[in-house]
């Protein structure tokens, strides 16, 4: 039985039986890695769950997305007394209303849950009180919204924080990581080329550029940057040790980033990008062409700068099952199919498996009937790269994380966010 009869199946029976699964934070698509260091290639490989990121642990959960109000933004963040806003949406099989309350925990630069002492006051807990019940009789479902900061909760401090949804008892639900930041400080965020003959942006290895402030409470050495590229956490550069350079303080990365990730698009409310449309079949079934995972030149039409966000919830958006296919990939490394669906997050689930028969690593998932951007990912992204052949896009974003460790609390203060795209255009 598939996934999405489970589904179906627990819909139509009265007691749900909770499933917990331990599933990785790995990304955006967004996920960072468990480790740290001076200067650091840190986080798992693609695809690779990383230590307490982004989990589900409720079997009816069957979508869960995190966007920021401003579309600058390429990871979540809230800048503190600003009207930044992330809002929350996740989708739950089932025709029921649940009680689901919100949860925010301080954690380390590592993703690591505070069990410190607090010099403040955290946000409480929240009821989660917006849903919207569908009505596709094939598949029904409930949609859950959740916007914060909000009248009930705000933020006292900078930091890494992770967001529980718990259901009336006490289970965790799923978990959402989040940035929070104080944008105290400027941060002027440029690149260098590792060729001399080209300035191909997946060639350029990024530096950030800060003023650190005068405060009692950390200085110059307390600081360090994090580099993520093109919005993918699941990769990064922790640098601890800075140059000076007159009043300002110069990060840089040890090297480049991995190349840029080809990332598709399909509309299943239509058919494009679609081999086969069953409309006969309950619930409806729609089959993705194969990917084969091979690009020449410099054939740009599939490749995206940056992960592409969910597009706009509609909770009269219908389900369908969709096929997806990977052929001429390695046999000993499956990838995990990633996408706005998944808010770029590789969850077991979505990792596919070897068809002796079409000779090409197949899935089946439940989707919304609407269009949506997705990838593939790899444990080892090694054992692809050869194959691809693809230099990215004519752009890269690179985003800069500017930590200080402040004495006064146990986990790192975030002093500024940034996101720039190079080479710059202007």
């Amino acid at each position: 039985m598939n996934r999405f009869s489970r589904h179906r199946q627990a819909a139509a029976v009265c007691t749900i039986t909770l499933v917990a699964a331990a599933i990785g934070f790995g990304g955006c698509a967004s996920g960072g890695g468990p480790q740290g260091g001076p200067p650091h290639k840190g986080g798992p490989p693609p695809g690779a769950p990383a230590a307490h990121h982004d989990t589900r642990s409720d079997s009816r959960v069957i979508a869960v997305h995190m966007a920021s109000n401003q579309p600058s933004q390429v990871i979540p963040v809230i800048r503190r007394e600003t009207r930044d806003v992330l809002r929350l949406s996740f989708d739950v099989a089932g025709d029921r209303r649940e009680f689901y309350s919100a949860h925010f925990h301080p954690a380390t630069r590592d993703w690591e849950l505070s069990t410190g002492i607090e010099d403040g006051i955290l946000p409480p807990p929240d009821d989660i009180t917006e849903y919207e019940a569908s009505t596709d009789l094939d598949f029904p479902y409930v949609q859950y919204t959740y916007e914060f900061p909000n009248p009930r909760v705000d933020f006292y401090r900078s930091g890494n924080f992770v967001l529980q949804v718990l259901d009336d008892r006490g289970g965790i639900v799923l978990e959402k990581p989040f940035y929070v930041s104080d944008e105290m400080v400027d941060i002027d965020i440029d690149a260098k080329s590792t060729s001399l003959i080209t300035d191909r942006p997946d060639e350029l290895i990024p530096e950030a550029r800060i003023r650190v402030p005068t405060d009692p409470w950390f200085s110059p050495a307390d600081c360090s940057v994090r580099f993520f590229k093109n919005g993918w956490t699941d990769e990064y550069f922790h640098v601890d040790i800075s140059r000076p350079d007159g009043d300002d303080h110069v990060y840089e990365a040890p090297s480049v980033f991995r190349l840029t990730i080809p990332v598709y698009s399909a509309d299943l409310a239509g058919n494009s990008g679609i081999r086969r449309r069953d409309a006969i079949t309950i619930p409806e079934t729609v089959s993705l062409l194969p990917d084969d995972m091979r690009f020449w030149g410099d054939d740009y039409r599939f490749a995206s700068p940056l992960p592409r966000r969910a597009t706009p919830h509609d909770a009269f958006t219908r389900y369908v099952m969709a096929d997806f296919a990977v052929q001429n990939g390695p046999r000993n490394d499956p990838p995990y199919l990633v996408g706005t669906f998944s808010d770029w997050e590789p969850y077991p689930e979505n990792r596919l498996t070897w068809n002796d028969e079409t000779r090409a690593y197949e899935i089946h998932v439940p989707l919304r009937e609407e269009q949506f951007f997705y990838t593939y990912v790899w444990t080892d992204p090694n054992t692809v790269r050869p194959q691809s052949k693809f230099e990215g896009p004519g752009e890269v974003v690179f985003t800069g994380v500017v930590y200080a460790n402040d004495r006064r609390y146990p986990t790192e203060r975030i002093l500024a966010v940034k996101s720039q795209t190079l080479p710059d255009q202007n």
